[in-house]
């Protein structure tokens, strides 16, 4: 396959918007050379006038786990079905999710987008099963394990999930973790949720604040991303987030003995102080961010709701004007609380690739680059000669939230996945 005459965003190469074509063999991508010399054409993709990216990835997604915790506890399998969200990913330009803690043993399910697992720290000794990335720690305890142990090169770098989730004063939660780290490598998971203060008793966010703080921590990456709004569940392995949110949503946690979540149904709502600050939080920290090349764009899935809200999100990183019209729908003492309309930057589409694609492969990359999990890292997120051949192409349009919503063209794989 030939993909001729696109605008290429590859930050991972340095490409900011490059007309190129894109040589593809198999399942990589090839350069012009080799390609030529395998004397076969194939598929042509005409892209002129369309925009390229390397697939897209989201670091922090329950796929598996959602699907499972729809079926348990009675959730609607055509929004939670994790094959429903894989193709919805598919169609939006993503290729490749990370499932961010699954028991060893546990199936990955079937999915039509790559699908890459964590494995759910129980203990400082676990061993990693085989076909993990690495581990997630989770809460006080995850938290412990992760710091008493030693840190294995040859694996990416652990997930660690911080108490205090939310909660007012939990900046002081994430800056006495950051002093405690040492030079150890580490990827913190939704990380908004950790830069707020406590003011007449409920969550107020430093943004800047939490942006400087974390840019001095060479060895920290870190997803994170605003809630998206709307009917979803949490699910959760911290049992003190999960009691906080049941008495906040006035509802049942649901729990199983052979399963490591417990769930809750819960909305997103407009109205409320808390849904609207932990929106205003994640667009307030990955607008302040000076550095993004260690950020990921995620919102939790399904915790933090539903997928199909990223074309939205990335639409009001992009334009002021969109953001603030819909921040004014949100709480006011939420809004009042938040410094968000104070912010001019918008971001380029180089940036958005790099928050999609660069900058969550490179979180994964192992310290040792011959270690088991290095190759398969490396050939994601980028299109460098022998990376995976899964690209997006876009078309331009002032309604940017459609442009990313439906891609002309995703490729995955070397075959074209989805076409408008």
């Amino acid at each position: 396959m030939i993909i001729k005459n696109a605008k290429l965003y590859d930050p991972a190469n340095g490409i900011e918007g490059e007309q190129s074509d894109i040589y593809i063999t198999g399942d990589a991508v090839s350069d012009k050379e080799n390609f030529a010399a395998t004397g076969d054409d194939g598929e042509i993709v005409d892209a002129t006038g369309l925009i390229a990216m390397p697939g897209a990835l989201d670091i922090h997604s329950h796929l598996t786990a959602a699907d499972e915790a729809s079926r348990r506890f009675g959730f609607p399998p055509e929004n939670f079905g994790s094959r429903a969200v894989a193709e919805l990913y598919l169609s939006m330009g993503f290729t490749t999710i990370v499932e961010p803690g699954l028991r060893s043993g546990a199936s990955f399910g079937n999915a039509p987008v790559r699908h890459l697992a964590l494995q759910l720290a129980r203990g400082s000794d676990d061993g990693l099963a085989p076909g993990f990335l690495t581990f997630k720690y989770v809460g006080s305890d995850g938290c412990e394990a992760f710091l008493s142990s030693d840190t294995v090169a040859h694996i990416p770098p652990p997930h660690i999930h911080l108490p205090d989730l939310g909660k007012g004063g939990s900046i002081q939660t994430l800056e006495k973790f950051l002093k405690r780290l040492g030079g150890r490598r580490c990827h913190l998971s939704h990380l908004a949720y950790y830069i707020f203060d406590s003011v007449k008793g409920k969550p107020v966010p430093r943004a800047k604040l939490a942006a400087e703080m974390i840019s001095q921590y060479e060895n920290v990456t870190f997803d994170l991303g605003p809630v998206s709004f709307g009917e979803t569940f949490s699910l959760t392995a911290d049992e003190e987030l999960s009691r906080r949110i049941a008495r906040t949503a006035k509802r049942e946690i649901g729990r199983s003995d052979d399963f490591p979540y417990s769930t809750i149904k819960y909305n997103f709502r407009n109205d409320c102080y808390y849904d609207s600050i932990y929106w205003l939080a994640g667009m307030e920290f990955l607008l302040e961010l000076k550095d993004i090349s260690k950020a990921s764009l995620s919102i939790d899935y399904p915790s933090g709701g539903h997928p199909s809200a990223y074309p939205f999100i990335i639409a009001s990183l992009m334009e002021r004007e969109k953001r603030e019209r819909f921040a004014s729908t949100l709480d006011g003492e939420a809004l009042k609380n938040s410094t968000l309309m104070e912010v001019e930057k918008e971001f380029s589409i180089h940036e958005i690739a790099s928050i999609t694609r660069s900058s969550p492969a490179r979180a994964l990359l192992p310290e040792e680059a011959g270690s088991m999990n290095a190759a398969v890292i490396k050939r994601i997120g980028n299109l460098s000669a022998g990376s995976f051949a899964d690209v997006a192409l876009y078309s331009p349009s002032d309604d940017i939230q459609k442009m990313f919503a439906h891609p002309a063209v995703v490729v995955k794989g070397g075959s074209v996945a989805n076409k408008v």
